[in-house]
């Protein structure tokens, strides 16, 4: 009976010590639905350990024990959302067992011979001074159940307890975000591809709208500009093999590695410029075949992979390995007769870069801003 008795009062006082809280989590302002969604659940843990803390100094926040339920309402046409997340649920741990919010201090017992208040050892709630009656050799059963199931947290405890103030891990979350909001989410790192042409996608969390952002593959680089909501889509060709496409504004950058699972070219032109122009890429072959715009492929000797007529995504001529032997003339013609825009033509040879030009176009519709012959031998 009496082992019974102090596990019964071990676990009653284990009992004691949990509390549940039950809580809400939202945004005010908009972004990305995941995010939003983030947001959300990082603002309802910190609810719920400001519910735990006002049940007293001993109370902390303990383990999540209902996740809740999420609903997002989106904002307008922008492709975001304003995010809750209901009845979420956290229990709320005091380390000593105590009961929440404790009304009343309990005064010490007066001495029968003095009348004095006795005073009580704060050092341990269990004893009492030299008038009392349970003596200063032992303690009570149940406090003794919870000294043996108790133990101080070591350093790696602390830190994690550190680490999960909701205020501290939001501030850390949203400053990460903040030094590099850029994410590439198609194609998936180390994605096997079956096609010379690949749209890269990504968004940058809202951060950088209708921001200039850089493209870099195949060791040349691309001009492109988030949208208002700030996503972004490029369309770029692959060499064959490995593959790394980086997407950058200023130092921060979101890279991701592709497989691309295609045939060696013999040659490969690329185009890239700045601006809002139409500028064409044209190749012509040494048995006099022309691949432009208006006729993008011929069998067996050239074909243009990308047509592009705003600037937002390169130009690509691929020259096959069957094509016949000689030079190939690469030129860029200024079909909108833009002047200065910058551009560069980068010349790959059995899939290694050979050959960069950068130029700058002079004006004139039409008009011819580089050419470049390469041989095939």
């Amino acid at each position: 009976m009496a082992l019974l008795a102090w596990c019964s009062m071990g676990m009653d006082a284990v009992r004691a010590a949990e509390t549940p809280v039950v809580v809400v989590g939202r945004t005010q302002a908009c972004f990305s639905r995941d995010y939003a969604l983030e947001l959300a659940a990082i603002a309802a843990e910190n609810n719920a350990n400001e519910a735990c803390t006002a049940m007293g100094s001993g109370w902390r926040l303990g383990e999540l024990r209902i996740p809740g339920y999420q609903q997002c309402k989106q904002c307008g046409t922008s492709g975001e959302y304003r995010c809750e997340i209901t009845q979420v649920s956290y229990s709320c741990i005091s380390r000593d067992g105590a009961a929440a919010k404790p009304e009343k201090e309990e005064k010490p017992p007066k001495d029968a011979k003095s009348g004095k208040a006795e005073k009580l050892d704060k050092t341990d709630p269990n004893r009492r001074g030299k008038g009392s009656s349970a003596g200063t050799e032992s303690a009570s059963p149940g406090s003794a159940a919870l000294e043996g199931l108790y133990k101080p947290p070591s350093g790696e405890e602390k830190g994690a307890a550190a680490a999960r103030n909701p205020l501290e891990q939001f501030e850390v979350q949203r400053a990460e975000m903040l030094k590099q909001p850029i994410r590439i989410t198609s194609p998936q790192p180390r994605q096997q591809v079956m096609a010379r042409v690949v749209d890269v996608v990504g968004n940058t969390q809202g951060v950088l709208r209708n921001v200039e952002l850089t493209v870099h593959f195949n060791g040349t680089q691309q001009r492109i500009t988030s949208d208002a909501s700030g996503k972004f889509q490029v369309r770029l060709v692959t060499a064959a093999g490995p593959n790394t496409v980086k997407v950058c504004h200023a130092q921060a950058c979101s890279e991701v590695s592709i497989d691309a699972r295609i045939q060696p070219q013999a040659l490969m032109a690329t185009l890239t410029w700045q601006g809002r122009a139409d500028l064409d890429l044209h190749v012509l072959t040494p048995s006099g075949a022309h691949c432009m715009h208006s006729r993008r492929s011929i069998a067996n000797e050239c074909s243009l992979d990308i047509d592009d007529v705003r600037g937002v995504n390169p130009e690509n001529i691929s020259i096959p390995p069957t094509s016949p032997k000689g030079n190939y003339r690469f030129s860029v013609v200024n079909y909108s007769g833009q002047p200065d825009i910058p551009g560069v033509l980068t010349v790959y040879k059995d899939e290694r870069l050979v050959e960069t030009r950068r130029f700058v176009t002079a004006g004139g519709q039409k008009s011819t801003a580089l050419e470049i012959s390469i041989g095939n031998e």
